[in-house]
């Protein structure tokens, strides 16, 4: 058994727990959760390296923080299309344990003022994920200003939460230094969902971002190519049938016709402003090595 899934029952499997959840599959719940690729509270627990001595309430506290992330993925998958929940039991569950994350919190030994800062910026940073995903669900991107501004909010918060709630339990208190913190967590976030839009591209048949005429960056640039596969779906030309017999084509436009170096110079653009915002806190700079290998992560 891994140490995350250990983590995660010790949570999670409690006798007061299992009888408030007793219609909930927690088992699945902490099976999903310990098998993801990427573990927010890792990132969390690099914001708390060299500040203080990391224990199991650290390790809880993680395990929070990534039942959080995962109830934002649920939601953004059944919206998108990507989980096809007919009686509505994963979305139930998803708004269950928002509360029940946020419940968890008090019962960790941390004072009460840090437990309240935590929850404030879980609060707020949650919000803004939200926003930002309104602004996905309503194709309000028509443009890279629009495009980075939602990602910013979206994927850029949950990072941003990671990072500044590891700070917090850390014992910082200097809120300019946790906003220096959400800077670089949200430039990271743009870097992640950038690699995540590519990803799309090849993964057509499987990710629904195409099938939604969402306007990731790549589309951004690929649609404006009148003559282009891409173009055509967009002006409602092709159906998204027709779009999947075309996906060679596709591939063939995205790396052909000046879409790949598009996405890269944004990826080189916020990954410089990632890297001078952790050399500018003191807090971190003396661990940019660590910070760095992120970029390598997100790739």
């Amino acid at each position: 058994m891994s140490q995350k899934r250990i983590v995660f029952s010790q949570l999670l499997i409690k006798e007061k727990i299992q009888e408030k959840l007793s219609s909930f599959n927690i088992d699945q719940v902490i099976e999903e959760v310990s098998s993801r690729s990427f573990f927010f509270s890792d990132w969390m627990m690099t914001h708390m390296n060299g500040i203080t001595v990391i224990d199991e309430r650290h390790e809880q506290l993680g395990a929070i923080v990534d039942l959080l992330v995962y109830l934002t993925d649920q939601l953004d998958d059944i919206q998108d299309g990507d989980i096809h929940d007919e009686n509505g039991l994963i979305m139930n569950q998803a708004f269950m344990l928002l509360p029940l994350a946020l419940s968890l919190l008090d019962e960790l030994p941390f004072s009460l003022l840090t437990i309240n800062k935590m929850k404030q910026m879980c609060c707020n940073l949650l919000v803004d994920c939200a926003n930002g995903q309104a602004l996905d669900l309503k194709n309000g991107v028509q443009n890279e200003m629009d495009y980075c501004k939602m990602v910013m909010q979206k994927s850029g918060a949950l990072f941003a939460l990671a990072g500044s709630i590891g700070a917090i339990a850390a014992g910082v208190e200097d809120n300019r230094l946790l906003e220096q913190i959400k800077d670089h967590s949200r430039y990271l976030g743009v870097v992640a969902q950038i690699y995540n839009d590519i990803d799309a591209i090849y993964q057509m048949t499987t990710n629904t971002d195409l099938q939604n005429r969402r306007r990731i960056l790549p589309i951004l640039y690929m649609m404006h190519d009148s003559d282009g596969v891409i173009g055509k779906y967009y002006r409602s030309e092709l159906t998204y049938n027709e779009l999947i017999q075309l996906r060679n084509n596709v591939i063939r436009e995205f790396e052909c016709k000046g879409a790949r170096p598009f996405c890269h110079f944004y990826i080189k653009r916020f990954e410089k402003q990632y890297i001078q915002a952790v050399k500018q806190n003191p807090l971190y700079s003396h661990d940019l090595t660590n910070f760095l290998s992120y970029i390598e992560r997100m790739n």
